[in-house]
């Protein structure tokens, strides 16, 4: 349903996702081979591909600046590069965002997003430099808008950014005025947003009241995508396997890279990484066994992918803390290339663990049985539908490039649909009839219309013809 409003084929009901919506406004202009949907595809795969790269970036980078003396030491430089390959293994064959990389949605784009500005996060923190700091402000601004992620990661990026300044003796109040102005210039990207929404078919659509009150709407729905956007059961599971672990590693990393000999060190990393592995194998506690596609959450994946990076770190460097003489730190630093040839090895066998989920061609049947419909209905263009094949067909119209209207008999009693579909008719008895009632509508047209059978098809309940 989403890839019909990307499309045009549907009015947008809100106006979130602004860059996602431009990007869509362009790729839907596109067609390969008469494949409306092949570049949405495509894209998300191009951004897919790109955010594995970024994440590789971002986890060794965050990796060396975990160490606290010789961060150019060959073995270090060595651990960090292998912890960010390890990350983007993870990612790339993840069951969530490898689904999400093979089809035409949003998520990969505003995941690539954010792993972009965590990688000119730690840029910054590394190299310092007034314009990459500006660039950052604005780019988390308009990032704000466009994912609410975003929004629930401003307090971590905020003070490590506020950090990072005083500790170069920079934080002046000019400063400060400068990095808020550029974050401030990204926010207003909601005003074009509620801008193109306003008085649009979505916008007569959901009748809001005025700009002001799409706005509201955009923070609205913002907020509930943060404080809704995990399920009402089983929402505290996720967090304790995704975020908390994740939290977890953040807080004790400097430590443990820096060669914690405690115990409970062992015992925690042996615990997280006991959870990362049943997250990324798909246990019936992981999100994606509860959830699957009905509640989609790719980003705790991301969490768990980075971390998943940071053990193979941890766990290369670990052994060698295990022992003091020099001889058996040479058998320990053999035992830790091991264990990281183990998680590289676990890397591997993922896509084949998870090809099932990413794979996606079993949704050539589905296209074939829409256009399959839409090419058997000759020169009507209404078709009664039950709403479960509407996306495909909507998709399968437009690629023959033949003028369908939908009627969803399941959408009966959905007086929004109603006003949705009083623009198709100029009849006033017919569209008084649809402030009663769908099939009331469909009723008096079949009765009062003499072309009524060579304007409609019926796909599903022959029995509506009765």
């Amino acid at each position: 349903f989403y890839l019909t409003q990307d499309m045009g084929l549907f009015p947008r009901n809100a106006p979130d996702r602004p860059l996602w919506a431009l990007v869509s406004l362009f790729l839907s202009r596109l067609s390969f081979g008469g494949d409306s949907a092949l570049p949405f595809n495509l894209f998300s795969a191009i951004c897919g591909a790109v955010g594995v790269f970024v994440i590789y970036w971002v986890a060794r980078n965050a990796i060396v600046l975990c160490f606290h003396d010789d961060r150019e030491d060959p073995q270090k430089l060595l651990a960090a590069r292998l912890a960010g390959a390890a990350a983007g293994g993870a990612l790339g064959f993840c069951s969530a965002y490898w689904t999400t990389a093979t089809r035409g949605h949003w998520s990969s784009f505003q995941v690539f997003m954010l792993l972009f500005a965590a990688w000119l996060f730690f840029k910054i923190l590394k190299n310092g430099g007034t314009r990459g700091t500006l660039i950052f402000c604005f780019l988390y601004g308009l990032g704000v808008v466009e994912y609410p992620t975003f929004i629930v990661f401003a307090p971590l990026f905020v003070s490590g950014l506020l950090l990072s300044i005083w500790r170069r003796k920079q934080l002046t109040p000019r400063y400060c005025v400068a990095m808020v102005g550029c974050a401030f210039a990204g926010l207003l990207l909601y005003v074009p947003a509620a801008a193109a929404f306003y008085h649009s078919p979505g916008y007569e659509l959901k009748e809001y009241g005025g700009f002001h009150e799409v706005i509201w709407f955009m923070w609205r729905d913002q907020w509930w995508l943060i404080s809704r956007g995990l399920p009402q059961q089983g929402w505290l599971l996720v967090l304790i396997l995704t975020a908390v672990p994740w939290l977890t590693g953040l807080a004790v990393a400097k430590r443990a890279l820096g060669g914690e000999q405690d115990w409970s060190f062992r015992v925690l990393h042996v615990v997280i990484t006991g959870v990362v592995i049943a997250v990324l194998l798909n246990a019936k506690i992981a999100p994606w066994s509860m959830l699957g596609t009905a509640k989609l959450l790719v980003f705790p994946y991301v969490l768990i992918a980075s971390l998943f990076g940071y053990l193979v770190a941890y766990w290369f460097f670990a052994p060698g803390t295990w022992v003091e003489s020099t001889a058996k730190r040479r058998k320990a630093a053999t035992m830790g290339r091991v264990l990281a040839i183990t998680a590289f090895l676990f890397v591997c066998w993922l896509p084949f663990r998870n090809f099932a989920d990413g794979n996606g061609r079993h949704a050539g049947a589905v296209r074939e049985f829409a256009n399959d419909v839409i090419r058997s209905m000759g020169e009507k263009t209404w078709l009664i539908t039950t709403g479960v094949w509407d996306p495909h067909l909507q998709i399968a119209a437009d690629e023959q490039r033949k003028t369908v209207r939908l009627l969803d008999i399941s959408r009966a009693h959905d007086e929004q649909y109603h006003v949705y579909l009083s623009r198709f008719f100029e009849s006033p008895k017919l569209k008084s009839r649809l402030r009663i009632g769908l099939m009331p509508m469909l009723r008096e047209w079949a009765v009062t219309d003499a072309d009524f059978e060579s304007k409609c098809a019926a796909e599903g309940h022959p029995d509506v013809w009765i």
